[in-house]
C-alpha cells in the first residue's frame, strides 16, 4: 500500500531531481516511517560511482534515509521536512546495494529535544540489511 508517491513526496520535502531520493512512503505516523528508493541503472550518479560494477553511494543512502525520517518528523507540530543532518551514529553499510534493488527504509523515532530529533534507521534490500544507524536532525524552530 502506498500513501505518498513521488509527487506528494515533493510537496513535502525541498529536495529535487536528482536528490530527491525517495520514491514513496508506504507507512508514516508520528513514531515511524517506511519509504522505498528504487534503484536504477539509469540513475545519474551510478554512471560515474564505479563504472562497470555499479554500485549505489553509501552517502546517498545516508541521504535517502534522512529524508524518509523528515517525512515522519513532519508528522509533529512546529516542525517541517527542512531539517539538516546534525549526527549520524554507529551509521554501518552492512551490504551493496545494486541496480534493480528496492531499499526499503524504516524510520523510528527515538526522542525529540528542542531543535533536535533522533531517528533510528534500517534499511534493507528484500530481506537483507544493507545499512543501519542512528541520524540526528537539527531543525531551526
Amino acid at each position: 500500500m502506498t500513501l505518498l508517491r513521488y509527487e506528494q513526496i515533493a510537496d513535502r520535502i525541498p529536495q529535487r531531481f536528482p536528490f530527491l531520493l525517495v520514491d514513496k512512503i508506504i507507512k508514516v505516523n508520528k513514531k515511524e516511517v517506511i519509504g522505498v528508493k528504487h534503484v536504477s541503472l539509469t540513475d545519474p550518479y551510478l554512471v560515474g560511482h564505479f563504472p562497470g560494477n555499479p554500485v549505489f553511494p553509501g552517502v546517498l543512502l545516508v541521504e535517502a534515509s534522512a529524508q524518509t525520517g523528515g517525512i515522519m518528523i513532519a508528522e509533529h507540530p512546529g516542525y517541517d521536512c527542512r531539517g539538516y543532518i546534525a549526527m549520524l551514529n554507529n551509521f554501518k553499510f552492512v551490504d551493496f546495494i545494486l541496480p534493480g534493488d528496492s531499499i526499503q527504509i524504516h524510520c523510528k523515532l527515538i526522542n525529540m529535544i528542542g531543535k533536535f530529533v533522533k531517528v533510528d534507521v534500517s534499511a534493507s534490500v528484500e530481506d537483507r540489511i544493507v545499512g543501519k544507524g542512528m541520524i540526528t536532525y537539527n531543525f531551526e524552530k
